[in-house]
């Protein structure tokens, strides 16, 4: 009672008891793609996530809803800066936030999508993801671009929701660290990343006979690395077909001396993300 006393005297609550009300069916149903897409909102799961979509993006964050006898300190601070980035909080019983999620975890926030922004800045890393169908796995790509530095993270035809619960879940909040594009055509990808003046580098153990593949860590790879890079990744259960690696200015295959034949997308990306770094740091 101490925490909830707390935060009404800095933040004025709404306070959400009832599991039937139209509010919390309306939030419920951003699970939905579906509803996602007709309302332009998220829904946005647990502390960590929570707390970087007030970090990374506060403009777009409508309000946050926390569990009335979760208060802990970690909610507290999250609430904190909700209120220093004036967004809007309420609370709910247990049983209303299990009503919203069964993945809420204390505390959730409903998020306008963030506006596709017609003009991006050029940096010296951008990401390339086709064909990638596991939220988990999309997740977790997401979270290693941003934290090595990436500025724009393009999804590829038939790929997964990145603004599901689950990928924003996996993510960490981290989509809302740089900008997400989901372009259709893979040819058109690779164009677009070619005339933001990257060279576009695909991660394919086979190559093909056009582009042969050559060992991350090679000194020619390396010297690659150190300037502007769009890395580009094949889905997780069939990695990119031989056309699409004629697309490529470069093919990277991570040495691997024992006998597994490849790695999962996530391990690739983390790999191959951090051997850019290094090659930079290499200067």
């Amino acid at each position: 009672m101490l925490h909830y006393f707390v935060i009404c005297v800095i933040i004025q609550l709404m306070y959400f008891t009832n599991i039937n009300a139209q509010r919390i069916k309306n939030y419920r149903t951003l699970e939905q793609k579906k509803v996602r897409e007709k309302s332009g909102r998220l829904l946005v799961e647990g502390v960590n996530a929570v707390e970087q979509a007030i970090k990374l993006y506060s403009e777009v964050v409508e309000c946050i809803i926390v569990q009335d006898d979760e208060l802990n300190p970690r909610i507290l601070n999250v609430l904190k800066s909700a209120r220093k980035n004036g967004v809007q909080v309420d609370s709910a019983t247990q049983k209303v936030m299990d009503r919203i999620s069964k993945n809420a975890m204390s505390i959730i926030a409903i998020v306008k999508i963030p506006p596709h922004k017609e003009t991006l800045e050029v940096g010296n890393l951008a990401i390339i993801c086709s064909k990638v169908s596991d939220p988990g796995n999309a997740g977790v790509v997401i979270r290693s671009a941003v934290a090595f530095g990436a500025s724009v993270i393009i999804f590829v035809g038939d790929c997964v929701d990145y603004w599901s619960p689950k990928v924003i879940r996996s993510s960490v909040g981290a989509v809302f660290g740089t900008p997400i594009l989901n372009i259709s055509s893979f040819s058109a990808a690779v164009d677009y990343v070619k005339k933001l003046g990257y060279s576009a580098v695909c991660a394919d153990v086979r190559g093909s006979k056009k582009v042969p593949a050559k060992a991350l860590g090679s000194t020619e790879i390396t010297q690659v690395l150190q300037k502007p890079t769009a890395w580009i990744f094949g889905s997780e259960a069939h990695g990119l077909e031989e056309d699409e690696v004629d697309l490529a200015d470069f093919c990277v295959a991570i040495p691997m001396p024992g006998t597994v034949e490849s790695l999962n997308l996530a391990g690739a990306v983390h790999i191959c993300l951090y051997e850019t770094i290094r090659s930079r740091n290499e200067k």
